[in-house]
């Protein structure tokens, strides 16, 4: 394996490009969307600085065990999540097949097999709620569904209360929506930022904990 500048690495067995992140993470090129990548090579070799400083922020500091990851595209924050803690139970979900398919190949490629991937649509064909009574309670949850969040949120109806930490990229108007809905259930925000308050990455960003 060879590796070039903005870290791109040529896996020379697989024939496939590999990106590497700064922080380790390497994900197969042809998985991430090209203005991630053209992102990437135009600043810091991170995915989204700001809002992985919260994320990281939140694995040191709280008792997180369950990771729930919405919208998990090729898989970057369950493999970040993974990288923190080896013990970390993740779940990953994408409206996506491909997605999905692409996250599963990341894992494999960074040596880790169980983060269970799953496609689902929500909450068009499963909700939050279900989830939740799988796990029975959530210490962190990461919603980017580029414009669903609020429907995802009350999606949870009155379990939303067994989620601890609760990460939304935001898309336009859902920023406020997502903002009343959880104030409605008892959550603080301790981060409220729209997209145009955050460098180099395109979503609003809210943190609510209970």
């Amino acid at each position: 394996m060879a590796e070039s500048q903005n870290g791109q690495i040529t896996s020379t067995s697989m024939k496939r490009p590999i990106h590497k992140y700064n922080n380790g993470i390497q994900c197969f090129k042809d998985t991430i969307y090209e203005a991630a990548l053209e992102r990437y090579y135009t600043s810091i070799n991170l995915h989204e600085p700001f809002e992985e400083t919260v994320f990281d922020h939140i694995l040191k500091n709280s008792e997180i065990r369950t990771f729930v990851d919405i919208g998990s595209a090729w898989g970057y924050y369950s493999l970040k999540a993974k990288f923190f803690d080896r013990t970390i139970k993740v779940l990953g979900i994408d409206g996506d097949q491909n997605m999905v398919k692409y996250a599963h190949a990341n894992a494999l490629l960074n040596d880790i097999s169980d983060i269970d991937f799953r496609y689902a649509v929500i909450p068009k064909n499963i909700s939050l709620l279900d989830i939740i009574l799988e796990t029975e309670k959530i210490d962190l949850i990461k919603i980017d569904i580029q414009g669903d969040a609020t429907d995802a949120l009350r999606s949870a109806n009155g379990s939303i209360a067994k989620i601890n930490n609760i990460i939304v990229g935001t898309h336009g108007s859902e920023h406020d929506d997502c903002i009343k809905l959880l104030l409605e259930h008892g959550f603080q925000l301790k981060l409220n930022l729209t997209s145009d308050e955050i460098p180099i990455q395109p979503d609003g960003l809210l943190w609510a904990f209970r």
